[in-house]
């Protein structure tokens, strides 16, 4: 965003002027900053708190009179990065947590034995069909493959371009993600496809006959380029979708019971054994993987891809569920002492965030403690 056109929407806000899109635009310029923020709540009204005890330390720690906008506009950016405060709405104990980031909330109360526990990153293994394998990372890199084509990584990003010469093999690559790994990859049709962690995108060097097909195990997030005479497949184990051209999210985890598939814009269809689901833009298709069930409902994209712009999103999930995102992102063994009191939380998490932060605020919840031992987190009640 340019950056005066901060000013004018903080002015807008202040006076009550500001249009639904100009305080979608300011909320969404915050959540961008690179400050201290930790958990966001999406809440509309959680979002009118925030910016009013904001506005409230700003006043009160530079002398402001409320009719005094221009003065705030001047310091506003900087002085709300600077007083920027860790948020956590609990839904069960109706409580909402605000700490200042300024009183050290983080890593105080955390016991530690090894703290090696970092975020992930963009970190991933190109598996090719011939069995050689290729780390891929935060650098630029290019390099053929004979009678496939030529792979350019760059910032995270996989580019596939095929030979044009007529000499192409088809082969089917593999591009892997670890635990705390994600990874971009852009397929020889144009489709770009985010790959989240501990995943598996199995996808052709180029996509013949009258169909585009790709497997996955774990999550995704697609952008499949139009083609109306060739469709788009995504399979996994016990299901298929289906697609021309659209943008939708894919969630299948071994150690997870659904398989869910979240539309974004366009059209899908999900297919498993004899049944399917022709799913519209903000809509879900959840597949239980042990019954064979399936169900579609109304879709919270905020939270199904809050992956793919840097947060964890939680809504009413219990600590398990919370923990196996975690240890996915962070690369770590979770182990459970005692039994979890059953607690739904919800809140959003930026994934940079150190994990000893996020495990000392659920610690201040009072409803689980935890222990760091290496690359182990021990939950306990």
């Amino acid at each position: 965003m340019d950056e005066q056109r901060i000013p004018e929407l903080i002015d807008k806000y202040i006076t009550g002027t500001a249009t639904d899109q100009e305080r979608e635009e300011l909320l969404d310029w915050y959540r961008s900053v690179q400050h201290d923020e930790t958990i966001w709540p999406e809440e509309e009204a959680i979002f009118e708190q925030r910016i009013t005890h904001i506005l409230s330390e700003i006043k009160q720690s530079t002398g402001l009179t409320t009719n005094d906008t221009s003065s705030i506009r001047r310091i506003f950016p900087w002085k709300l990065i600077s007083i920027a405060a860790v948020t956590l709405l609990v839904i069960g104990l109706s409580t909402f947590f605000l700490l200042d980031t300024r009183k050290n909330v983080g890593k105080e109360n955390i016991a530690l034995i090894d703290d090696e526990i970092k975020p992930g990153g963009s970190k991933a293994v190109l598996k090719l069909a011939n069995g050689q394998t290729v780390s891929l990372g935060d650098s630029l890199a290019t390099f053929g493959i004979a009678n496939q084509g030529t792979f350019t990584d760059k910032n995270g990003e996989l580019l596939f371009s095929p030979e044009t010469d007529g000499t192409i093999a088809l082969a089917y690559n593999e591009l892997i993600t670890p635990k705390g790994g994600q990874y971009i990859i852009h397929l020889p049709d144009g489709s770009k496809v985010s790959l989240n962690s501990e995943s598996t995108l199995s996808f052709p060097t180029s996509f013949e006959g009258d169909e585009r097909k790709v497997v996955l195990q774990g999550e995704a997030y697609f952008e499949v380029a139009k083609n109306a005479d060739k469709p788009f497949i995504v399979s996994m184990p016990t299901m298929e979708i289906e697609v021309l051209g659209t943008t939708f999210n894919v969630k299948g985890y071994q150690d997870e019971e659904d398989i869910t598939t979240t539309l974004v814009e366009g059209s899908v269809k999900v297919k498993a054994e004899n049944k399917e689901a022709l799913l519209k833009p903000g809509q879900s298709a959840i597949l239980n993987k042990a019954s064979g069930v399936m169900h579609t409902k109304k879709a919270d994209l905020t939270v199904e891809t809050a992956w793919t712009k840097g947060y964890f999103m939680f809504n009413n999930e219990n600590i398990k569920s919370v923990m196996n995102q975690l240890s996915r992102w962070y690369d770590c063994q979770v182990i459970y002492q005692g039994s979890m009191k059953d607690i739904l939380y919800s809140g959003r998490i930026l994934r940079r965030s150190d994990i000893t932060e996020i495990l000392n605020m659920l610690e201040q919840i009072g409803t689980v403690k935890f222990e760091i031992e290496g690359r182990r987190v021990v939950v306990m009640p």
